[in-house]
C-alpha cells in the first residue's frame, strides 16, 4: 500500500511522482499493444465500455490524450486510465477569488467569458487494484499532465464533471471546488492550476 502522504496530489513531472512513490508502476500513452479488455472497474461499466470501444479512436483523432496506469513488470496489462482535452469553464462559474493569480489582474480576467482549463473525462482504476492508494498516484499522474500542458499552453483549471454525488464528493474531498454551474444534473468542479503545483512541490519536497 502507498504511503498517506499520497492522499494529496498534484505534480511537477511525472517521473518525479512515479520515481517518489516507488510503486512499480508506469503510466504511459495508451497504443495498440495494451490489453483493455480485462479491464473492470467495479461500479461503472460504462467506464470500461469506453476504454474498449471508444478509447483508441479518441486518441488517434486527437479528441482526448488517454493515459493508462500499468505495472512495470506488465507494461500491456491496464488497471488505471484517465483522459486530458483542451477545455474552457465559464468565468461565472469560478469564484471570485479563484479567478486570477493576482488581484491586479482581476479586471482583465474578469472581462473574459470564459477561461482555459484542462478537462479529466474519463478516470477510472481497475477494481482489484482499489484499496491500496493507486487511486491517489493515478490523480498524480493527472496533475502531472495537467501542469506540463500548462506549461506551454494557457491553462488555469483542471476540470472534472460528475453527475453521481459520491463521485462529486471523491473530488472534492481531493480539493476541488464546486462551481456555481449546473446543468441537467451534470456537476462542474476545478481546481486551480497553481495550487495543484503547489501541492505536488510540498509533495515532493
Amino acid at each position: 500500500m502507498l504511503s498517506d502522504r499520497w492522499r494529496v496530489c498534484s505534480s511537477v513531472k511525472l517521473a518525479d511522482i512515479l520515481a517518489q512513490a516507488d510503486a512499480g508502476y508506469t503510466c504511459s500513452l495508451l497504443t495498440q499493444d495494451h490489453f483493455l479488455m480485462g479491464f473492470d472497474c467495479g461500479h461503472d461499466h460504462g467506464l470500461d465500455d469506453w476504454l474498449n470501444k471508444y478509447a483508441n479512436a479518441y486518441q488517434a483523432e486527437g479528441l482526448a490524450q488517454v493515459r493508462v496506469l500499468s505495472p512495470l513488470g506488465d507494461p500491456s496489462s491496464v488497471i488505471g486510465y484517465f483522459t486530458l482535452a483542451a477545455h474552457t469553464i465559464e468565468t461565472s462559474a469560478i469564484g471570485r477569488r479563484d479567478r486570477h493569480n493576482d488581484a491586479l489582474n482581476g479586471n482583465i480576467v474578469n472581462s473574459l467569458g470564459r477561461l482555459p482549463a484542462t478537462l479529466l473525462g474519463k478516470f477510472a482504476l481497475d477494481k482489484g487494484c482499489q484499496g491500496k492508494g493507486l487511486g491517489n498516484l493515478l490523480m498524480a499522474c493527472v496533475y502531472a499532465e495537467h501542469l506540463e500542458a500548462a506549461r506551454h499552453a494557457g491553462c488555469k483549471y483542471l476540470v472534472v464533471e460528475a453527475r453521481v454525488p459520491r463521485v462529486v464528493t471523491y473530488y472534492q474531498d481531493l480539493g476541488f471546488t464546486r462551481s456555481s454551474g449546473e446543468r441537467d444534473g451534470l456537476v462542474s468542479l476545478y481546481k486551480a492550476t497553481p495550487v495543484i503545483e503547489a501541492e505536488m512541490n510540498q509533495i515532493l519536497g
